[in-house]
């Protein structure tokens, strides 16, 4: 008996283990996409109980591909990494961040309005532009260096300028590449719709 018992608990954390492996960004240890789309799915499942709006920040660091190119690939993930953690830390308990794909991140705000969301969307804009990242140059010398970024920002609350998740994050991009980085980027820019 305490043979399968060993088994059994054995089998529990091999399946924990691979669904919390199946649920991270290997690079950052953030969520990843699939994550965040399954719980903005319960979010919006839930939205008929609970009746509370929520929004979504969607953030695209800019020019990253100069940061690669000066500095290689290597320290563009550093600086991915260091910005997962800052974003972690900004957010804390008010939300979840997830990485998005290359160099965008987003985040999930429950019982976030519109009006909260652009406040916490522009504080989190001005915590990353006038913080730099300490990074390895890995083109050159290996040696340090503080480089600066910013990033473009879209939001979108639901339910109103989405109906379904999908159409929130694809608001919330639209409202990033419009009203953000075709207007000079360093920006947050919310959906109008």
């Amino acid at each position: 008996m305490a043979n399968y018992l060993a088994v059994a608990i054995d089998n529990a954390k091999n399946y924990e283990s691979t669904k919390l492996k199946s649920e991270q960004c290997p690079l950052t240890g953030l969520f990843n996409y699939r994550y965040f789309e399954d719980l903005l799915a319960t979010m919006y499942n839930n939205y008929d109980y609970f009746r509370k709006k929520f929004s979504v920040i969607l953030l695209d660091i800019d020019h990253f591909k100069a940061v690669n190119d000066s500095y290689g690939h290597q320290s563009g993930n550093e600086v991915l990494i260091m910005l997962a953690r800052r974003l972690e830390d900004f957010i804390g308990e008010r939300g979840t961040v997830a990485r998005y794909g290359g160099e965008e991140f987003i985040i999930l705000l429950p019982e976030s309005g519109g009006k909260e969301c652009l406040e916490i969307a522009e504080q989190l804009r001005s915590e990353i532009s006038a913080n730099g990242f300490e990074i390895h140059n890995d083109l050159t010398d290996k040696c340090k260096q503080h480089i600066y970024i910013t990033a473009s920002i879209g939001i979108a609350t639901a339910p109103h300028q989405g109906e379904d998740p999908l159409t929130l994050i694809r608001n919330a991009d639209r409202a990033m590449y419009t009203g953000a980085k075709q207007q000079g980027r360093n920006k947050v820019a919310a959906y109008i719709g």
